[in-house]
Parts: C-alpha cells; sequence; structure tokens
C-alpha cells in the first residue's frame, strides 16, 4: 500500500515554498492549518472535479491536489461500517485552478494582494512539478468571470473561493458557478471574517456569505481569522 503524500517532507514544502498568507499555519510544529482541511475534503469527499480561485503560490491548490493524487478512485457509491465503495475506482481526481496572475506591485487592478507569481507558463509547471503534481493541477490564467465561458467550467463537486475578495466578487462566484456545481458540492469560502474590515475595508466575505440565497446554499462559518465558510449546495427550491 503507497504512504500518503502528506508526510512531514511535504508538509515543510508546502510551508516553505507556497507562501501560505493568513492559513492558520505554524512553521515551528508543520502545522499546515486550513491546508489540513483542504486536503482533508478531498480525501473524505473523493471528488473528480476541483475548482479552485485564487491563490499566492499554490498552497490550497496543492493542499487538495495533494487529496486527489492519494485518493485511489472517485465518489462515493457506499459508506459501510469500516470501508467505503467508490462509485469511480481508479478514475483520478483533477484540480482546475483559476488565477489571472494580478500584481499589487504592478499597481492591477483588483490584485488582491497578489505578487504575479502566475505570469510564466514554463514556471507554473515547473512549480506543480517540484511537488509531483502536475499530472493532477490545470492553472487557467483567467478571471473566474472570464472561465464562465471555458468548456471545462461543469460539474465540480469542491469549489473554494480566494480570489476576488469584494463582496460582489464573492457573491459572483458562489451565484454565478451555482449551476456549474454537481448536485450536493460543497464550497469553501476564505476571508470572510467580519474583523477583515478593520484593516482592509474592501473586503467584503462576511457580507456576502449573510446575502447568500438560502435556497442555494446552506452555509456555516469557522470563527478562526481570516475566517472560512463552508457551504453546501442545495438544490432548486432549498431542498436537502
Amino acid at each position: 500500500m503507497r504512504q500518503p503524500s502528506l508526510n512531514a517532507h511535504m508538509i515543510g514544502q508546502l510551508l516553505a515554498n507556497t507562501y501560505p498568507s493568513y492559513q492558520a499555519t505554524s512553521q515551528a510544529d508543520l502545522n499546515l492549518g486550513f491546508g489540513f482541511l483542504f486536503y482533508g475534503f478531498v480525501r473524505l469527499m473523493r471528488p473528480a472535479r476541483v475548482l479552485v480561485i485564487g491563490s499566492k503560490a499554490g498552497f490550497s491548490v496543492l493542499s487538495f491536489a495533494l487529496g486527489l493524487k492519494d485518493n485511489p478512485g472517485a465518489g462515493i457509491k457506499n459508506v459501510f461500517c469500516y470501508d467505503t465503495e467508490l462509485e469511480y475506482p481508479g478514475t483520478k481526481g483533477r484540480a482546475f485552478f483559476i488565477d489571472p496572475s494580478f500584481c499589487a506591485e504592478r499597481n492591477d487592478l483588483g490584485h488582491w494582494y497578489g505578487t504575479g507569481f502566475w505570469d510564466d507558463e514554463d514556471n507554473v509547471r515547473k512549480h506543480w512539478d517540484a511537488f509531483e503534481l502536475a499530472e493532477f493541477v490545470t492553472h487557467h490564467k483567467m478571471t473566474s468571470a472570464q472561465f464562465l465561458m471555458h468548456p471545462d467550467c461543469r460539474d465540480f463537486d469542491l469549489m473554494y473561493i480566494d480570489g476576488d475578495h469584494s463582496r460582489e466578487g464573492i457573491l459572483h462566484d458562489f451565484m454565478e458557478y451555482y449551476p456549474r456545481l454537481s448536485e450536493n458540492a460543497i464550497v469553501l469560502a476564505h476571508d470572510v471574517d467580519p474583523r477583515l474590515k478593520e484593516t482592509d475595508p474592501a473586503t467584503g466575505g462576511y457580507e456576502a456569505i449573510c446575502e447568500l440565497d438560502k435556497t442555494k446554499y446552506e452555509v456555516c462559518r469557522l470563527p478562526i481569522f481570516p475566517g472560512l465558510a463552508i457551504a453546501r449546495r442545495l438544490k432548486a427550491g432549498g431542498e436537502p
């Protein structure tokens, strides 16, 4: 049996090379903070398709992708007392990553403190290769609004929102992607703590999740700064 990829060495690599910002991490004790949740959600759900919107240098993307690499298949058919039957054994999941590579130093409009990390396609490929995850991640250098027109924009089982941090931007990603999510899909959204307004008044994560259509999403919020929302896609009319 192959050992899980998320070992002490890999955790050290993630912390050192992906610049995780405000992810409740700790170098001293190799604590991935929210990264453990990203990996854990993928291992628990066995998703076939994961969508990641925004990342400074790939911390969330790679945490999700490690889970995809370690899963022996996709979909859950049955859960038994001591085992789980997969819907699609042997099928490897894939992470679709959207980031236009806006940069704060260039004063790009809507940069949200990005560093332009995703500018060079060859460097992006090398970044995935360094973690041996190139076959599990596809980067699309575009905004979430632009990706809506892409043929791969469909049937996501798990989505992570960490791009445009404005109220309007977060509401856009929740609502415009609702039809692109699979039934009972899970949506995670970073930076939704109300205290963020004290340091950056332009953020609107807390307002966005408070205003979500309750017939489309069931939401809870982890009160660990800077906040993580966990939402479940509901069927039409708010049915569970």
